[in-house]
């Protein structure tokens, strides 16, 4: 037979893209300044003939030293918009297309100090990355436009990055660099914090661009916690255009802000420049805490700790209103330090819930609305970068999608719709879709989620949808029917279902076995789970709210909805719960109590005496209802050798109602010395070594140490041991002050540092698979894994030594994020 024959041409067509080309120019009238010097750039924009042509240009003046540290990740415009084209016809054959996203985000840097001198002399205090932002800039007629700006006080080189289009399409893009100098000037040379206890060699850089050798005399200024061993003022000889580095030795006792200044002058000219340090503690907190409602007066009993009272304190909260004792956590959430995709949407989740429904009550509150655009902006623009492209979410963005996660990212997205804001459909609908394709497997096809979970993630997934109007009543009523399969906070998910679906009579029932199931003691109520289902971030606080939520939409007249409440209230540490999770749960189902409660009405007077002395008194209107009353006290003001009576008293004063609740949170706090903690072991342990490497070959001596040698390198080994399988797990290591891990994304590391690893001690599957996430801080690495099985790891990191001076050093801490 004949034999099958098949045969195909190509042809490449070059098209020219010279015409669709905007010649940018960006051009600056000065070619010397220095800080705060004003610099007018004139832009030009050009056909490819040369004659100017109008276009809207974007500018940006950037510190050419952060832009040094990582890859532009913006294409060209013109490759963006006229790339050459390949074959869109695939023949005969599969192809896999497989799409990334990335992002890198560079965090805020601090440069810069300060110094003791003349108020004559400026004083640099301003060190920004970004110096100028205009993303419309647009160019006349002729094509050229100017604008002004005022640097900032950085020493540096400055790159305006201009990028332009036409209504023609016409792209393109340039870039100017300034340099912003002094003839004679001083440069910080500091750790990024400080530990009480440290002893740093504080170091600067005086360099001279002038022809002629320098005289002069450096001077360092310290405020704070901080004093300095060596005398402040420094006479040092600079060569003509050379530098030479100064050091004070200085030692650190106590916590919070050092304020470094840093000034030189000599040869008539002068620099001076401002900066500060955080202190963190060398101490271990010891807490000692209670809560409760006051009704009319309440009598808190004290016994002052053991230890130094000077390093400690009571504090107490009043809030006057659950309004008022949301705010806290709402803080806690915004401020929180990481931004998985769980943090990401509880970051502006409940402040979008609490606005909506402050709104629908006719209450005008800007500072909640602020907080929510700041929050929200950022947090969305997250999320799309976050979400996978099967259309879920996993924890970060390189792990597995997690119908968990992805059903509170839907969650978050449709109450941000709900609250006004605008959000990216398609990404919601893909969310959506992939949620009912979760609903539409069974467990076995479904290997990333636990058995024992299954169940509740449908029920959470089920509600989800039906809060969006797209609720499945056969789904919910067959899940109905295996109740007692699921954990608490899953049949509150399942009530509220039913709620939204109309199902009145299993929704009575299942509110009655709920509140059958609560543990009831004088004033309050709360429930416990018979087993804690990590993997759906549950904790019997987190299930208390839930049920909370769903008693307050369908029995809202059930004394145990109060009683909740004030379980809640009662569990506040330092204004939130424990747990970025189980805060924003908690702060959904406070803001529906609030809604249905009237609790935005209140008319009563307080006091606050501490041993019948006066701490504290006023009264609480609709004026001050959602502003909470922070009160301090020192140990050493406590009675010693004794106990001290803090009483709280509520009542109505003159024209006053009396009505309104009072809450508040007693937590009297005191410190241990960290070197006398012994290591805690409460499910998982991490053990830390410090390992001296070669610094020609960057490898591992194998030589254990506690001293590096300054510009060294030391490996940095994590040994973590889990008895059990644990999901969301997050490690973090302390890093003393003067020890900097190298950031092995920088382009300023080099290839051969790039060894950071985690690998399986017990030789099992590599631990790189577990642990999707790796963040370097200032003062910490932090390690993140979405599901790690139980066994031994290792983590290893490179850490340079770029501080002298004797550090402390705080321990390593390994925890479930939503068990803490």
């Amino acid at each position: 037979p004949a034999i099958p024959d098949m045969r195909m041409g190509l042809v490449n067509l070059p098209v020219s893209t010279e015409q669709q080309e905007l010649t940018i120019s960006v051009t600056p009238d000065k070619e010397q300044v220095g800080p705060r010097d004003q610099v007018t750039y004139t832009v030009s924009t050009k056909d490819y003939t040369g004659k100017g042509v109008p276009a809207e240009v974007s500018l940006a003046l950037v510190d050419k030293a952060v832009l040094s540290l990582a890859d532009d990740p913006n294409p060209s415009l013109r490759r963006a918009f006229y790339e050459r084209r390949p074959l869109g016809v695939f023949t005969s054959q599969s192809i896999t297309v497989l799409g990334e996203r990335v992002t890198a985000a560079l965090g805020a840097g601090a440069k810069g100090g300060g110094g003791g001198i003349s108020a004559e002399v400026l004083v640099r205090r301003d060190f920004p990355d970004t110096a100028y932002w205009n993303a419309g800039l647009v160019t006349g007629a002729d094509g050229t436009a100017s604008v002004t700006v005022t640097l900032p006080d950085s020493l540096t080189t400055w790159r305006m990055s201009a990028r332009g289009v036409t209504g023609e399409t016409l792209v393109g893009q340039a870039t100017s660099d300034i340099l912003a100098s002094r003839p004679l000037l001083v440069r910080a040379s500091l750790p990024r914090f400080l530990t009480d206890g440290d002893q740093p060699t504080l170091q600067a850089v005086v360099q001279n661009n002038t022809a002629d050798p320098i005289e002069a005399s450096v001077t360092l200024g310290l405020s704070g916690p901080a004093t300095l061993q060596d005398s402040a003022v420094q006479q040092v000889s600079v060569p003509a255009n050379g530098q030479i580095l100064v050091r004070w030795r200085a030692n650190v006792a106590g916590a919070g802000q050092v304020t470094v200044r840093l000034s030189v002058d000599g040869g008539g000219m002068q620099d001076a420049l401002e900066t500060s340090l955080p202190v963190q503690r060398y101490e271990t907190p010891e807490v000692a805490a209670s809560a409760g409602q006051v009704l009319d007066q309440v009598v808190e009993t004290l016994a002052a700790p053991s230890g130094d009272a000077a390093r400690g304190e009571l504090t107490l909260e009043l809030a006057p209103s659950l309004g008022a004792g949301v705010q806290g956590g709402l803080a806690y959430l915004q401020t929180f330090p990481y931004a998985c995709t769980e943090q990401t949407v509880s970051a502006f989740l409940p402040n979008a819930v609490t606005y909506r429904i402050s709104k629908e009550l006719g209450v005008d509150n800007p500072k909640l609305k602020a907080g929510l655009e700041e929050n929200l902006t950022k947090g969305l623009q997250r999320l799309y970068v976050l979400q996978h492209l099967d259309g879920g979410w996993g924890w970060w963005e390189n792990d597995q999608s997690n119908a968990y996660l992805t059903a509170y990212v839907v969650q978050g997205l449709s109450e941000a719709q709900k609250a006004g804001y605008s959000v990216d459909q398609a990404a919601l609908d893909r969310g959506i879709v992939y949620l009912k394709e979760f609903l539409n497997k069974h467990a076995g096809l479904h290997p990333d989620i636990p058995s024992d979970s299954w169940l509740n993630t449908r029920a959470y997934t089920l509600f989800v949808l039906a809060e969006l109007g797209q609720g499945d009543r056969g789904r919910s009523v067959a899940l109905y029917d295996q109740r007692v399969k699921l954990d608490l906070f899953a049949q509150a998910y399942l009530l509220m279902t039913l709620a939204d679906l109309g199902d009145d009579a299993r929704a009575k029932a299942l509110a009655d076995e709920l509140s059958g199931a609560a543990i009831m003691r004088t004033t309050d109520a709360h429930w416990e789970e018979a087993r804690t289902d990590y993997w759906a971030m549950s904790s019997d606080a987190r299930s208390t709210a839930l049920i909370l939520q769903a008693l307050v939409r369908t029995q809202p007249d059930s004394i145990l909805v109060p009683n909740a409440v004030r379980y809640l209230m009662s569990l506040r540490n330092h204004g939130h719960w424990a747990s970025t999770q189980e805060t924003a749960v908690t702060l959904l189902a406070l803001s529906e109590y609030i809604a249905q409660s009237g609790e935005l009405k209140a008319s009563y007077s307080y006091r606050v005496a501490l041993n019948d002395k006066a701490l504290g008194e006023g009264s609480v209107d609709s004026s001050n209802l959602d502003t909470p009353i922070d009160l301090v006290v020192q140990l050493a003001d406590l009675a010693q050798g004794g106990d001290s009576q803090l009483s709280m008293q509520r009542q109505a004063g003159a024209g006053q109602t009396g009505a309104g609740r009072l809450y508040y949170t007693l937590r009297m706090r005191s410190f241990q010395d960290a070197a006398s903690v012994q290591a805690l072991d409460q499910g998982i342990a991490v053990q830390r070594e410090y390992v001296l490497v070669d610094t020609a070959t960057l490898s591992p001596t194998g030589e254990l140490t506690s001293q590096i040698p300054l510009g060294g390198l030391v490996q940095v080994r994590l040994t973590l041991t889990l008895p059990e399988d644990m999901p969301y797990v997050m490690v973090e290591d302390m890093l003393p002050a003067g020890l900097e891990a190298l950031d092995t994304s920088l382009k300023t590391t080099s290839a051969a540092a790039r060894d950071a690893e985690i690998a399986s001690a017990d030789g099992q599957w590599p631990s790189w698979w577990y642990f999707g996430r790796t963040e370097v801080r200032d003062n910490r690495v932090a390690l993140f894994a979405s599901d790690l099985p139980r066994g031994t790891y290792t983590y290893t990191y490179l850490a340079r030594a770029t501080t002298p001076g004797i550090f402390q050093t705080l321990p390593a801490t390994a925890l479930r994020t939503y068990a803490p």
